[in-house]
């Protein structure tokens, strides 16, 4: 066979392979290097048609102060407290909510300026992620919404304060299989 016929017959048998995945989950913050990731994400992806993309905000979790009370020694004070701390927290969550629906909408419409008007792009909050299972909400998140691609950004950072920091995007690359993870920094 000569060389000319092999190269086709393996282009050919690429091109009947699995089709190009076309949905993309981008988890966004406020960060710049998350802004970033998602205007290249949408230049790339540009004016053509049949993407999808899912921006996805993870809610960080109860802050401790919020979580347990100090108790008190009479029940009927105990449960006041918790009334109040339940409010608390659910006021909490409330506006974490607003902050990420605004984060959302922002990140939509500046991905939006560079794609074609049908792509579709929906928008994700989560519920409150410790660090601990952001990754298992990303990647669930990503089954349900049947994205085969996840991309995170995040701040450079020099290798050895890697070390000993928790990070999305590592916890991802030890927990993920069958996506394709970009990560951008």
């Amino acid at each position: 066979m000569a060389a000319s016929t092999r190269i086709a017959a393996v282009r050919a048998s690429r091109r009947r392979s699995a089709p190009i995945d076309r949905s993309f989950l981008v988890v966004v913050d406020r960060s710049r290097a998350s802004r970033r990731a998602a205007i290249h994400l949408a230049r790339l992806v540009g004016g053509r048609p049949g993407y999808r993309l899912s921006l996805l905000y993870l809610i960080p979790p109860i802050p401790t102060e919020l979580r347990e009370t100090r108790g008190d020694e009479l029940p009927a004070d105990e449960e006041r407290l918790d009334a109040r701390l339940k409010s608390a927290q659910r006021q909490w969550v409330a506006d974490a909510r607003r902050a990420a629906a605004r984060t959302l909408a922002d990140m939509e419409s500046v991905v939006r300026e560079s794609l074609e008007p049908e792509t579709v792009v929906e928008r994700i909050c989560s519920e409150p992620v410790d660090e601990r299972g952001a990754a298992a909400v990303v990647l669930a998140s990503a089954r349900a919404h049947h994205c085969g691609t996840i991309i995170v950004a995040r701040k450079a950072m020099p290798w050895c304060r890697r070390l000993f920091e928790r990070d999305l995007a590592d916890d991802l690359v030890r927990s993920a299989h069958g996506p394709t993870l970009l990560v951008v920094e």
